[in-house]
C-alpha cells in the first residue's frame, strides 16, 4: 500500500475540511496524480490509444524539407521546382511518426482548402524513449502570439507559400516563425491534427532577437503594434498592445447588502487603478441593512463617477440585473465585476482594454485568486466535468500550468463574468445575458453566443484580482438552489450540445475531461482534424 494511497484515505481525518492545510494536501495529491498520469502513463497511452490512420486513396502530393536544407537560394530553387501540392517543413531536428504522412493526407481529404497544417509532438530522450508530449490547442491567435506552438513541424500549401514569398532573409534564425506569421495573416483555414506526428530530438536553434523581431513585424502588418518582451520561458513572449484611445469603461457591480465586501472592492478600484476614465454602477438589489445604504451615500459623495442604480426584482437573477445595468451604462466598454473582488494589479483595466479594443475579440477575462493565494480563475474549459469548469482551481498562484499556459495570454471558449470586459456593441448584438440562467452558466452561455458570432474570447494573466468567494462555497445546504443549478446546467448542455460533442477547440481531445486538468485520456476514442479560420478567413 503506497504512502499516497494512505494519505488519500487519511486526509479527512488529518486535516480540517477546507483548511489551508487540507487545500494544500488536495493540491499535492492532484499534482502527483497528474505527473504519474502524464509521465508514467504516456507509454501506456501510446500503446493503448495511439492508432495509425491510413489515408484512403491518393490525390494529395506532399514533399518534405528539413531545416538542414535551408541554405537560402538552394531551398527556394527546390521549392520552385517542386510539383507537390503541400510542403512539409521541420524547423528543428526531429523524426516523423510512421503515420505522419497518412494522417496529413487524411486531414487534407477532410479539409481540401486548408493553407496551413500543424500537429502535436513529443521528444525523444537519449535512450530513444518518447517523453514530454505537447498536446496543443487548435489555432488561437492570442495563444500563438504568446508562444508559437505551430513550430517546429508544419505543412503549407505550395501555391499559398508561393503567394506569400516563402522565406524572408531578414528573419534570420526565426525563418520558421516568420513564415508562420505571414501564413496565418492570409490563411483562410488553419488545421490542427491532434495526434503526435513528430518526435523532436534537439532544441530549436533560434535567437530571441530574431523571434521578437518577426513577431513585432507581424503585429505591425496586422495593424496592432505592441511592445514585445521576453515571456516566462524560452520561446514565450509578453505582449503589451498600444491603446488606440481611452474609452469610458462602465464597471457594473451587482450588490445585495454585504457592505464590507463592496467597500473593499470599490476602495481597491479607486485607490489602485491607473486607468481613470471609468464609471462605477452599483446595481442595488433588495438590500436591507442600514449600513449598506450609509455606504452608498458615502461612496457617491467620495467620487462623482459612482452611480447607484436600483433594481428591485425578486427572486435574484444575475442575468437580468446585469442586463439592466448595461442598459443604464454610458461607456463604450462594459466590465462586469463581482462585489467580492479586489484589484491587485494597478493597470488591470489597461491590460483588459488591450484585448477588448480589438475588433476580433468579443470578451476578455482576468486572472482571479482566492484570498489564500490559490487559483480561482485562469480560463474555462468547455465540457470539463460535464458542461464546463474552471481549470487549475486551488493550484498555487505561481503555478505555470500546461506548457506555461497559466502565465501567458490565451484564447478560451469561455471565461467567468466575475470579471469580464466586452464592448457594448458586442454585448447587445448577442442580446446580453440570457435571463433563463438566474444563478449560473449565464457567463458561459454569453461567451459561446459571442463566439458564435465569430469573435474570440481572450484571457489575460496580467489583470489580477482577488475573488473572495469562499473556498467552501456550495449550494448543498439549499436544496431549492441546488435543484435550480442542476436545471440551469441541463439547459446549458441542451442548448450547446453540438459544441459539447465537438469538443473545446482550445483543449486537446487527447486530454481527459472527467478528472485532473491536462491528464491523459484513455479508452477508445477517435480524434479528428480541427479547423479554425486564419486571419485571412476571420472577421
Amino acid at each position: 500500500m503506497s504512502i499516497v494511497f494512505l494519505l488519500r484515505r487519511l486526509r479527512p481525518f488529518l486535516f480540517p475540511k477546507n483548511s489551508l492545510r487540507e487545500v494544500w494536501a488536495r493540491y499535492l495529491l492532484a499534482v502527483y496524480s497528474r505527473l504519474t498520469n502524464c509521465w508514467r502513463g504516456y507509454a501506456r497511452w501510446q500503446k493503448n490509444v495511439e492508432q495509425i490512420k491510413k489515408a484512403e486513396g491518393g490525390g494529395v502530393s506532399i514533399e518534405t524539407f528539413s531545416f538542414t536544407e535551408l541554405d537560402g537560394q538552394t531551398l527556394l530553387k527546390a521549392l520552385s521546382q517542386s510539383q507537390a501540392e503541400y510542403i512539409l517543413l521541420a524547423a528543428a531536428p526531429l523524426l516523423l511518426a510512421d503515420s505522419a504522412l497518412d494522417e496529413i493526407k487524411h486531414a487534407l481529404q477532410v479539409y481540401p482548402e486548408t493553407d496551413l497544417i500543424y500537429t502535436d509532438g513529443d521528444w525523444l530522450d537519449r535512450h530513444g524513449k518518447r517523453i514530454r508530449p505537447w498536446f496543443k490547442p487548435a489555432f488561437g491567435i492570442d495563444s500563438l502570439r504568446a508562444q508559437n506552438y505551430i513550430v517546429p513541424f508544419f505543412a503549407i500549401r505550395k501555391v499559398f507559400g508561393d503567394s506569400i514569398g516563402w522565406f524572408d532573409p531578414a528573419a534570420g534564425s526565426a525563418w520558421a516563425e516568420d513564415l508562420i506569421w505571414r501564413a496565418v495573416e492570409r490563411a483562410r483555414q488553419v488545421i490542427h491534427i491532434p495526434k503526435v506526428l513528430y518526435h523532436q530530438l534537439e532544441e530549436r536553434m533560434v535567437a530571441f532577437d530574431d523571434e521578437r523581431r518577426v513577431l513585432e513585424r507581424h503585429l505591425e502588418r496586422v495593424g496592432w503594434p505592441a511592445e514585445v518582451a521576453p515571456g516566462p520561458a524560452q520561446h514565450t513572449f509578453h505582449l503589451r498592445y498600444h491603446l488606440r484611445c481611452e474609452p469610458l469603461v462602465s464597471i457594473l457591480i451587482p450588490n445585495h447588502d454585504l457592505p464590507a465586501e463592496l467597500k473593499r472592492c470599490l476602495h481597491s478600484i479607486l485607490t489602485k487603478s491607473t486607468y481613470q476614465n471609468f464609471e462605477i454602477l452599483i446595481l442595488e438589489n433588495n438590500s436591507r441593512q442600514p449600513e449598506t445604504f450609509t455606504l452608498y451615500e458615502e461612496l457617491q459623495r467620495r467620487d462623482g463617477r459612482i452611480r447607484l442604480v436600483e433594481y428591485h426584482h425578486n427572486p435574484f437573477n444575475y442575468a437580468e440585473i446585469n442586463n439592466f445595468g448595461a442598459s443604464q451604462a454610458r461607456g463604450e466598454m462594459l466590465l462586469f465585476l463581482n462585489n467580492d473582488t479586489e484589484v491587485i494589479t494597478p493597470d488591470w483595466l489597461e491590460r483588459m482594454l488591450e484585448y477588448a479594443q480589438r475588433p476580433d475579440v468579443g470578451a476578455v477575462g482576468a486572472k482571479l485568486y482566492y484570498p489564500q493565494g490559490l487559483i480561482q480563475h485562469v480560463g474555462v474549459i468547455l465540457g470539463l466535468l460535464g458542461a464546463g469548469a474552471h481549470q487549475f482551481v486551488n493550484y498555487p498562484r505561481n503555478h505555470v500550468g500546461y506548457y506555461h499556459s497559466m502565465l501567458l495570454p490565451q484564447n478560451f471558449s469561455m471565461v467567468t463574468a466575475a470579471c469580464l470586459m466586452t464592448r457594448r456593441e458586442v454585448f447587445w448584438a448577442v442580446q446580453g445575458f440570457d435571463s433563463i440562467y438566474r444563478l449560473a452558466f449565464n457567463d458561459f452561455d454569453l461567451c459561446l453566443k459571442i463566439r458564435e458570432q465569430g469573435y474570440l474570447i481572450a484571457w489575460t494573466p496580467y489583470a489580477e484580482l482577488y475573488h473572495h468567494e469562499s473556498l467552501s462555497r456550495g449550494y448543498d445546504s439549499n436544496s431549492a438552489m441546488l435543484a435550480r443549478l442542476q436545471q440551469e446546467r441541463e439547459t446549458f448542455t441542451r442548448r450547446w450540445r453540438a459544441l459539447l460533442q465537438a469538443g473545446d477547440p482550445y483543449y486537446n481531445p487527447n486530454l481527459a475531461l472527467d478528472r485532473g486538468y491536462y491528464s491523459l485520456r484513455f479508452g477508445k476514442y477517435e480524434t479528428t482534424p480541427r479547423a479554425m479560420p486564419g486571419l485571412g478567413g476571420s472577421r
